[in-house]
C-alpha cells in the first residue's frame, strides 16, 4: 500500500497549516516593504481563502533567494516526528508522497527500516523512477534545496500540473498499482484535488475517508463528491489536539 501524507499529519510538529504559512508570507512581505497595494491584495485573498495566489502575490515583492531563505526558516522550526507517523509506518507502507517540504516523512520512515528509504524528487527522473520503487519518499511538491518545482504559489501549481503530464501520469500509475491512504488533507485540500483529479473518475476504486465527528462538518457539496467518487467516510473522535483517535 501506498500513503500520501500532508501537512495536517504533521501540524503537531510545528508544521504549519497553508493558512498560517500564507499569514506569515504577508508578514514577510510587510516587513520587507512590499507595496500597501499588494499587501491589501494578498489579506483579500486570504479572506477568501485563494492561499496560492497569497504566495505569488508576495513572493514576486522580493528579491532574488528571499523567498527561498524565507521558507527555509519555516521548515526548520519544524520538531522532528511523532508518534501518527511512526503509528503509520510501522504499517509498513511500499513507498511515501508527502506534499510537505520537510525531511519528516524519510526521518520516521527511516527509524521504523532502520535505514534511510530512497528519496525522490518531482523532476521527470523522480517522477518516472518512484513508479518502479520500493520504500521510498517522493517530494511530490519539492524541497526548498531540491532540483524539482517547488510547488507553492499559484503560478507553481500551473506550472507543475499543467505543463506536463508526468504529475498526473505518476500519479495515476501509482493508483493503480497500489491501494492508497491519504493523511492529513482537509477536505477542500487544492493538493488533495490535485493528486486526485481524473485519477479517482478513470479507475474507480474503493475508497474511504478518515474524517472527525461529527459527519455534519463536512459540506453538502463535498459529501456528494464523496459519494460520486465512490469514498465511503469513517469518522473517528477528536479525543485531543493531536487527533489521537486517529491513531
Amino acid at each position: 500500500w501506498l500513503l500520501f501524507l500532508g501537512a495536517g499529519a504533521s501540524a503537531y510538529c510545528g508544521v504549519k497549516p497553508w493558512k498560517a504559512l500564507a499569514e506569515s508570507a504577508i508578514e514577510l512581505g510587510r516587513n520587507s516593504g512590499a507595496p500597501a497595494e499588494t499587501l491589501k491584495y494578498a489579506e483579500n485573498m486570504l479572506n477568501r481563502g485563494r492561499l496560492a495566489l497569497v504566495f505569488d502575490a508576495v513572493e514576486q515583492e522580493l528579491p532574488p533567494g528571499a523567498w527561498t531563505n524565507w521558507l527555509k526558516q519555516e521548515i526548520t522550526q519544524v520538531r522532528g516526528f511523532g508518534e501518527l507517523h511512526t503509528s503509520l509506518f510501522r504499517l509498513r507502507p511500499s513507498g511515501v508522497i508527502t506534499t510537505n517540504y520537510d525531511t519528516i516523512a524519510e526521518g520516521a520512515y527511516g527509524q521504523v527500516l532502520g535505514r534511510g528509504p530512497a528519496v525522490f524528487e518531482n523532476d521527470a527522473s523522480g517522477l518516472l523512477s518512484v513508479q518502479a520503487a520500493g520504500q521510498f519518499v517522493c517530494h511530490f511538491h519539492g524541497t526548498v534545496d531540491g532540483r524539482g518545482t517547488l510547488v507553492l504559489g499559484a503560478q507553481s501549481y500551473r506550472q507543475f500540473y499543467g505543463g506536463s503530464t508526468a504529475p498526473r501520469d505518476c500519479i495515476r500509475q501509482l493508483l493503480l498499482r497500489y491501494n492508497v491512504l491519504y493523511v492529513g488533507f482537509g477536505h477542500g485540500d487544492l493538493d488533495f484535488e490535485h493528486l486526485c483529479q481524473g485519477a479517482l473518475d478513470q479507475l474507480n476504486p474503493n475508497c474511504y475517508a478518515l474524517s472527525l465527528q461529527p459527519s455534519e462538518q463536512l459540506s453538502g457539496a463535498f459529501t456528494e463528491r464523496l459519494r460520486r467518487l465512490n469514498i465511503q467516510t469513517l469518522p473517528y473522535e477528536k479525543i485531543d489536539s493531536q487527533h489521537t483517535g486517529l491513531v
